[in-house]
């Protein structure tokens, strides 16, 4: 997988904040979501390439 490629980041609601469904859906590059995620504490998460 590319650095430049661009994905779907799919990220759990612990708090369950949301009221329909559990996971927040965000798209971008993997190299920006790895960078995030490095800054992050440890939850579920799904990374998902746009090309399937």
């Amino acid at each position: 997988m590319s650095q430049d490629e661009w994905v779907w980041f799919m990220a759990e609601d612990w708090h369950r904040t949301k009221r329909k469904g559990n996971y927040w859906l965000y798209d971008g590059k993997i190299n920006i979501i790895v960078d995030l995620l490095e800054e992050m504490y440890c939850f579920e998460y799904y990374i998902v390439s746009k090309k399937i």
